[in-house]
C-alpha cells in the first residue's frame, strides 16, 4: 500500500488542477438560445419548400374535404357504389377533422369569478312604472 505525501497531507491523493465548475458549462443563462416563436433553420426551410411547391397541407385537406360526391356508374352494383360512397364520406370527414384546428382554434376555458376570486353575485332590480 502506497502512501502519498505531498502538500495535500499524508494518505490523500493529489488533487486535480482542473477541479471545480467550468464557466459557461450549461444551465440557463439570460438571453441564451433561440427566442420563443422563431422557428429553427430546418423548420423554416421545410415550411418554405412545402409552401413553395404549390399547395399547402391545409389547402390539400380542404380540397379533399370539398371533393364532389361520387356518382354511380351505369353497370355498377348498388353495394359496390354504397361501399365507394362510404369511403368518400370517411375521407371527407377525416380531412375535415384534420383541417379544423387550423381554421377554428379551440376556445379557451374561462372561469367566471366574482370580486377577489369569490363567487359571482347577481343583483336584479325591478321597477314598476304607473
Amino acid at each position: 500500500m502506497s502512501k502519498h505525501t505531498d502538500a495535500n497531507g499524508p494518505n490523500e491523493k493529489p488533487k486535480s488542477r482542473r477541479g471545480g465548475k467550468r464557466q459557461n458549462a450549461g444551465g440557463a443563462r439570460a438571453g441564451a438560445g433561440r427566442k420563443k416563436g422563431i422557428p429553427n433553420r430546418m423548420t423554416a426551410e421545410l415550411r418554405t419548400a412545402a409552401l413553395g411547391s404549390g399547395e399547402s397541407p391545409l389547402d390539400f385537406l380542404l380540397r379533399k374535404m370539398r371533393s364532389p360526391a361520387p356518382t354511380r356508374y351505369d353497370c355498377e352494383p348498388t353495394t359496390a357504389f354504397a361501399i365507394r360512397y362510404r369511403q368518400w364520406e370517411e375521407l371527407c370527414l377525416e380531412a375535415a377533422k384534420a383541417a379544423a384546428p387550423y381554421v377554428h382554434p379551440r376556445l379557451a376555458v374561462v372561469e367566471n369569478v366574482g370580486k377577489d376570486g369569490g363567487p359571482m353575485q347577481h343583483k336584479l332590480t325591478v321597477e314598476f312604472v304607473d
